[in-house]
């Protein structure tokens, strides 16, 4: 099990509020309304420089500000978390994954400034003008262009992160040369995997049927129907359980302050499905299998950065043993779905498919 001098590696979500409606996003119901198991939660700064302390900061090298459900650069004291970071370790590394659809053009500039030399913003740009906002929904795709511009010429390092779907997949070699001339230093594309049945329906506010979204047609997706989820937990039993965020020496904190192997463990209390999905009886049973390891740790408050440091938290030894136990006899279904193997296959998509897709 992880320990407070193997980690190089925090995950953060300093804010589980944004601005968009992805419809693959846990935050909200197909694009429409908000996931009512979610309280809107953040960061103060005074709570980062806390978590975030010196020793912590100097023991890792690299901060990646992702969460499951928010986009840090809403936390109204984003800017100030960098510069205090930058200051007390100059040479860690920080990753940004953002829709780039909020603040001012003043604002990127100044991030530019302040950030550490070792630095990325991924800005989520899923194609052009015309197709961008299909999938991010409630931003703006020549707001986003600003930013990053602005950014850019202020030395900042920017990624256009682009994820390909059938509406815009003629759109790759445009926006790929459009990334090179504005100054982008990377572009990524990835093709979703986040597809249960061949395509997403997208929603409105008032629970209506928009449009559908589809996948690349040369994309692999797989179908998750009755037969496999059948196989899956008739499988439970023999599954290995590989956890990828120990591979990484990687840890995760959410934006209540609590503190987990990974972004799936922490996911779990908030997920949120309607009853007639077919993974609906996985998901009950993953919140009770939540429930119980979170009792072994004597309560949440226990696994919470804002009462308990993280060197406190790892250094307790029902940490180590309530998740090595429960991945020894696959305890967890959200970690046997995520990272477990059965004769080397692997029955859903892994943490590291799933990981930057945001």
């Amino acid at each position: 099990m992880i320990t407070f001098e193997s980690v190089e590696s925090v995950v953060l979500e300093i804010t589980n509020k944004c601005q968009a409606s992805c419809p693959m996003c846990a935050r909200n119901l197909f694009g429409g309304l908000e996931n009512p198991n979610l309280t809107p939660d953040r960061w103060s700064l005074h709570d980062y420089k806390k978590i975030m302390s010196r020793e912590v900061l100097h023991q890792i090298k690299e901060i990646i500000f992702c969460g499951n459900f928010g986009d840090c650069v809403v936390n109204p004291d984003f800017l100030e978390m960098c510069q205090y970071t930058a200051e007390v370790n100059p040479n860690i590394l920080i990753q940004v994954h953002t829709n780039g659809s909020m603040k001012t053009k003043e604002w990127w500039k100044e991030l530019a400034t302040v950030l550490p030399k070792r630095h990325v913003i991924k800005f989520a740009l899923d194609g052009l003008e015309d197709t961008h906002s299909l999938y991010r929904i409630g931003t703006n795709y020549n707001k986003i262009i600003e930013n990053a511009k602005s950014f850019i010429e202020n030395k900042g390092i920017a990624e256009w992160a682009m994820i390909r779907f059938d509406h815009n997949a003629h759109q790759v070699e445009e926006a790929k040369e459009l990334s090179r001339l504005l100054g982008f230093s990377s572009f990524s594309l990835k093709d979703s995997n986040r597809f249960a049945d061949g395509k997403q329906k997208v929603l409105d506010k008032n629970n209506n049927l928009l449009y559908y979204i589809y996948p690349y047609n040369n994309t692999t997706v797989e179908s998750i129907d009755k037969t496999k989820i059948n196989d899956f937990f008739q499988n439970i039993s023999n599954m290995t359980i590989d956890c990828i965020a120990q591979k990484l020496k990687q840890i995760y904190i959410d934006s209540q302050g609590d503190l987990y192997p990974c972004c799936f463990t922490a996911g779990v209390p908030y997920n949120y499905l309607q009853s007639d999905e077919l993974l609906y009886e996985g998901l009950l049973q993953a919140k009770k299998e939540h429930k119980k390891i979170i009792e072994r740790f004597g309560g949440r408050d226990k696994i919470n950065t804002k009462k308990y440091s993280i060197r406190e938290i790892l250094e307790n030894e029902k940490w180590s043993i309530a998740w090595t136990d429960s991945w020894k006899n696959n305890e967890l279904i959200v970690c046997s779905k995520t990272c477990g193997k059965c004769d080397k296959k692997l029955f859903f998509s892994s943490m590291e498919q799933h990981v930057n897709e945001k």
